[in-house]
């Protein structure tokens, strides 16, 4: 393959709030399909949406999954691209995990907390070990933290740093501890200027959970697709101007 097209969907979709348990799952998911392939997939997928006659602007698999008859659309659609040469892509993410990293991002940033070395930003391992110790303590401070983080609440996430360092400390992470609770004396400063960035009237989508979704399928496609791609997203009116920066 010398050029490919990714074409992606996005399922659990909840926007600025980070944890929701409704949906507790972020899932950006489609095809990878070679140029040379792409004319012949979508005459296919054109021909069987007509043998369907399902008269409708565009196909919505939340409403095809329903009854048989839409499955059975759904499924015949899959395994016809796959018989042309299009690959399955996806990627999920869970929230309650996603919630820990942005723990970690927020209350680790070297730039704030003077116990933190800039290389360490670098050690991914370590932050993912740092987030999978707090994912696996099932605290309540988790959603805390979201819910403080979403409705921009300086007081709340502070209250939950000192929280956070406490509960550490009584299981014995002293030194996690004792790095949270460095950040504290610069909370506020880190707060104010990552809120002033997403609250401006331009940029107030960033920090959906859309936008490190997206930063990670890009660093997943720059290390695993050995050639030229375009990306095609379902537009999502909402999400243009992050997803456009």
């Amino acid at each position: 393959m010398n050029y490919v097209y990714i074409f992606l969907d996005e399922s659990g979709n909840s926007g600025r709030r980070f944890w929701d348990i409704q949906q507790p799952t972020y899932i950006e998911g489609g095809w990878v399909v070679a140029k040379e392939n792409v004319k012949r997939i979508a005459s296919i997928i054109e021909e069987i949406e007509a043998n369907y006659a399902l008269n409708v602007q565009e196909i919505k698999g939340k409403k095809l999954i329903k009854h048989r008859r839409g499955q059975q659309l759904i499924l015949q659609i899959i395994e016809s691209i796959g018989q042309n040469g299009g690959i399955p892509l996806l990627h999920l993410i869970e929230k309650k995990y996603f919630v820990c990293a942005k723990i970690v991002e927020t209350y680790l940033d070297p730039l704030y907390n003077p116990e933190v070395a800039l290389s360490d930003q670098l050690n991914l391992n370590k932050r993912q070990n740092i987030a999978e110790i707090l994912y696996d303590t099932d605290s309540p401070l988790i959603e805390e933290f979201a819910e403080a983080y979403r409705a921009k609440n300086r007081s709340a996430i502070l209250t939950n740093a000192k929280r956070w360092s406490l509960l550490l400390k009584n299981n014995e992470y002293f030194e996690l501890s004792n790095l949270i609770n460095s950040v504290i004396p610069n909370l506020r400063d880190l707060l104010e200027v990552e809120f002033s960035v997403s609250e401006s009237p331009e940029l107030k989508r960033v920090d959906s959970i859309n936008i490190p979704a997206w930063f990670y399928i890009f660093q997943h496609i720059e290390q695993n697709v050995p050639c030229q791609c375009s990306i095609i997203h379902d537009k999502i009116d909402t999400f243009e101007v992050a997803y456009n920066l």
